[in-house]
């Protein structure tokens, strides 16, 4: 039988990310098991911030597999499509994938008392950068 390292349990060293709206990109999303639901699955979303002193960090939440016009998965689609979801639209999730969003963000104190998360509020879509005036253009400014 071979020998098992001996580990030490690290002190942890994550700081939650103050409550604020965060610039983001969608970098991961898998197919993972529901803890609270025996045999069910939902989705990990994973996002990476842009930008700021928090560049570089990641945020995850999860969302059910539900298509309904009014769940979460919807709505963060069509935050991230830039485009409303029909009845019927059918929607590859690997199109998710890189599309930029902002991520309404609040710190939670967590329920043992031991510190705080983040939880992730809402998706919005991106901030809209200014559009550069063209040479000639008679009502630039």
């Amino acid at each position: 039988m071979a020998q098992l390292p001996t580990l030490k349990v690290s002190q942890g060293n994550y700081e939650p990310l103050p409550t604020d709206v965060y610039s983001a990109t969608l970098t991961s999303l898998e197919v993972v098991s529901n803890p609270y639901e025996d045999g069910g699955q939902q989705l990990q979303w994973t996002f990476t911030v842009h930008g700021g002193q928090y560049d570089g960090r990641t945020l995850r939440c999860y969302t059910s597999l539900s298509t309904s016009p009014k769940s979460k998965l919807v709505g963060y689609a069509t935050v991230l499509l830039g485009k409303a979801l029909q009845p019927n639209d059918e929607l590859n999730l690997a199109d998710l994938i890189g599309k930029p969003c902002r991520l309404v963000v609040k710190q939670e104190p967590k329920r043992d008392g031991s510190g705080h998360y983040n939880r992730i509020e809402s998706l919005l879509p991106p901030q809209a950068t200014p559009t550069q005036p063209t040479a000639g253009d008679p009502f630039a400014q």
